[in-house]
């Protein structure tokens, strides 16, 4: 009955976008089970250590080095809000950004812990009018002070929202800092916003290097809980984001089965005209993990593994690569900046993308899943 009541939420004429759907409904249904993958010889051993030592510690290690710089930049434009300090705090937010893109996958163990990574430097979408209201506040500015701010209010997007102007330009940004009533607050604020992104990834990179690192490549097997587990969920939950807010909700898709209207301040980062170049850098981060790939050094990742299985198995893997390609041609041909493609896209390139990441969802969460073994835990209850 399930089947048949979303069935007639659809528009019956749109066979692509059903065919996913059903597709993800009967994945549905095997939630509750993961199927026991072919015997292999595949070494996990050798991919976890391979994607611990080349990927993941390397990511968090640029993370705190670029949130270091960050501290530094902003820093200096605090003490001298000029023009061109302004231009090199907007260059080092869109590098330190980019390193937290590469970390995103990641959010598991220290990055799910006492630290909650995500939730601490990027929730998101930018709720400006909180960040106004810790403006026009008189308390103390203090690491302490920010640490206990609520999620909506720090971070990457609140310093996206106070160095950027994309409707009016970098002299209105400079006045915010010299001549406006918050001027002396918003420079004490933005120094202290990225100093708590730098303690963070500090925190995150130490639990990775003193003891974490050991106890993911040690942790091999495919149940719940397991490190391939927790990497093929979170790969999941990372191509979610992109879907879901990345793509959907500006574009007026927050689930497969309604359609509203575009929102332009949806997108990531919208203050700045970074989004689809942030999401061209998420799929490739995904697309590396899967690959086991840091720059040129390609070790043994999710395709190797799926390689070893069957001839199945060797398919799927092409299925997959041929899918991310596809995804990040699509990409390409978003016209920029986002912002105003979500609104006036006669060619419907935004939308596009959206439908070529529900396909790799499910050749993901279905396939690559069911092969491997692994249950797929995460689930945005939007039937992909």
């Amino acid at each position: 009955m399930k089947l048949f009541r979303l069935l007639k939420r659809f528009n019956i004429n749109n066979i692509a976008l059903t065919s996913l759907a059903l597709a993800s409904v009967f994945a549905g249904c095997n939630k509750k089970s993961a199927s026991t993958p072919p015997p292999t010889e595949f070494d996990q051993t050798a991919m976890l250590t391979n994607i611990a030592d080349n990927l993941i510690v390397p990511a968090y290690q640029e993370l705190s080095t670029q949130s270091d710089h960050l501290v530094t930049s902003l820093t200096q434009f605090a003490t001298d809000p000029s023009a061109s300090n302004l231009l090199a705090v907007q260059a080092q937010f869109k590098i330190s950004y980019k390193a937290y893109i590469h970390c995103e996958p990641y959010d598991f163990g220290p990055a799910n812990g006492t630290v909650m990574l995500i939730n601490s430097i990027n929730y998101w979408p930018t709720k400006s009018a909180f960040i106004n209201s810790e403006l026009s506040d008189n308390t103390g500015i203090s690491d302490a002070y920010v640490n206990g701010l609520g999620a909506e209010r720090k971070g990457f997007p609140a310093l996206g929202y106070l160095l950027f102007d994309r409707i009016h330009d970098n002299n209105a940004v400079i006045d915010s800092f010299t001549t406006s009533g918050t001027a002396e607050r918003r420079k004490q604020f933005i120094v202290a916003l990225a100093r708590n992104i730098a303690n963070n990834a500090k925190t995150v990179l130490q639990e990775w290097q003193t003891s974490y690192s050991d106890t993911f490549k040690k942790n091999t097997g495919t149940e719940l809980n397991t490190s391939l587990s927790l990497l093929l969920n979170n790969f999941v939950a990372g191509l979610e984001t992109s879907k879901n807010k990345r793509i959907g909700i500006p574009i007026g898709r927050k689930d497969n089965f309604t359609e509203g209207d575009p929102d332009s301040l949806a997108v990531e980062l919208p203050y700045t005209d970074f989004a689809k170049e942030m999401l061209a850098e998420t799929t490739t981060t995904l697309t590396n993990l899967y690959q086991g790939k840091s720059g040129s050094n390609d070790g043994p990742g999710f395709d190797d593994y799926a390689k070893s299985l069957n001839s199945d198995g060797a398919a799927l893997n092409e299925n997959i690569k041929t899918e991310f390609n596809v995804l990040q041609t699509n990409i390409a041909a978003v016209p920029s900046p986002m912002q105003t493609a979500v609104k006036a896209d006669p060619g419907k390139t935004v939308y596009n993308c959206w439908v070529e990441t529900k396909k790799m969802l499910v050749l993901l969460k279905v396939d690559l899943a069911a092969n491997l073994g692994i249950l797929i835990t995460f689930s945005d209850n939007d039937g992909d």
